[in-house]
């Protein structure tokens, strides 16, 4: 019966809702919780790849105040998931989606380190973050450049996202994940 729920969560993922998919996260956690279930290991892989393609069709406004509010911990819990059982391809389009602005990277950094803190934060950095170099272009179209229009192209700060981060968790560079980064 679990696995028949979650195979039709997963069918229908191209329609979920942010509520939608703030249930599944919440579903699959008690699940884990209970350890009833074993693994769950291809529900999480199968949520990780729909929550990283469908949480850029959710509004702005509507992820940042799920990000400050009541259900930032699902959310955050959410985050975990793609972290954890996500490809490199999921973690390329969750940290596009996590750069779209500035207020709404704010609040999601900020949800991170309200819930789960800085080891998160690092590894959503390393996985998701540094490609998005400041001459990107997901970072120039998102308004993230620090360097001037004219200026010479060097090597120069790193991208306001990058900067926010190392604000909020400044010790960040000497820290380094499982996979050594």
């Amino acid at each position: 019966v679990v696995e028949a729920c979650l195979n039709f969560f997963h069918s229908g993922a191209a329609q979920q809702s942010l509520q939608t998919m703030m249930d599944r996260t919440h579903l699959l956690k008690e699940l884990l919780a209970t350890n009833k279930f074993g693994t769950l290991q291809s529900s999480l892989l199968e949520f990780a790849a729909d929550f990283a393609r469908r949480v850029n069709s959710f509004s702005r406004s509507d992820s940042e105040a799920k990000l400050k509010g009541e259900g930032k911990d699902i959310f955050i819990q959410a985050t975990t998931f793609v972290i954890e059982y996500g490809t490199q391809t999921e973690w390329d389009r969750f940290g596009k989606w996590s750069i779209k602005s500035v207020n709404l990277f704010s609040a999601f950094i900020g949800a991170i380190m309200d819930v789960s803190g800085p080891a998160l934060l690092r590894d959503v950095l390393n996985r998701c973050l540094l490609q998005y170099s400041i001459t990107s272009p997901q970072a120039s179209v998102s308004s993230w450049t620090v360097r001037k229009p004219g200026e010479p192209k060097i090597l120069s700060t790193p991208s306001l996202h990058v900067q926010k981060v190392l604000e909020v968790y400044p010790n960040v560079v000497e820290t380094v994940d499982k996979d050594k980064r």
